[in-house]
């Protein structure tokens, strides 16, 4: 079980690889912080995340950044899982990732981006057959019809290294001492 109030840099301290290696856009088990952050149920590092998205698009001299729909729609490197997959995974088991959700969608993610195993975000909630899952579907369904239709179609992949590096200064902020040093990619599920 994830404990949503625990110090995320203190509980996991495999997070100081993003510390020590920001150049890197993944960690070693292929995720990305954003994907980290929606998986562990972490709001406030999820709407930093993506508050530094947004300011890197107002900040581009280019019309057509997209550092924010590139962000939420990033895939891991090991699953092929966005953070929205992960969040659906969660979703199957608790009700505590609909806060999260609500914010990708809104802020760009698309749930018809494939996974390596060719599954979608509605097709992980559908298999799951649960309430939440059930209710996270709606929701799903209901963002992707309000979405432009740019956020609808291609894929691109990529991330910044100034986003990673405000995950890591957010994280370093809000550290406070702990003996737990479970790993990371124990919390994560897979697909």
């Amino acid at each position: 079980a994830i404990d949503n109030n625990a110090n995320i840099h203190t509980k996991y301290p495999k997070i100081q690889h993003y510390k020590t290696n920001c150049d890197d856009k993944f960690n070693q088990q292929g995720n990305t912080a954003l994907i980290i952050a929606a998986s562990l149920g972490k709001v406030e590092v999820v709407n930093v995340l993506i508050e530094r998205a947004k300011q890197l698009d107002r900040e581009s001299k280019s019309a057509d950044s997209k550092d924010l729909v590139n962000l939420v729609n990033q895939q891991n490197t090991l699953h092929g899982n966005t953070a929205l997959h992960m969040v659906a995974l969660e979703v199957a088991m608790s009700d505590r990732h609909e806060e999260i959700m609500k914010i990708l969608l809104h802020n760009g993610a698309r749930n018809n981006i494939k996974n390596l195993k060719g599954k979608t975000v509605e097709v992980l909630l559908q298999s799951a057959s649960t309430s939440n899952s059930k209710k996270y579907l709606a929701i799903t369904k209901e963002k992707a019809a309000t979405l432009p239709l740019e956020n609808k179609t291609s894929h691109t992949i990529s991330t910044n290294k100034v986003i990673v590096q405000t995950a890591v200064t957010f994280i370093n902020s809000t550290a406070k001492t702990s003996n737990n040093s479970t790993n990371i990619q124990e919390d994560v599920a897979h697909a």
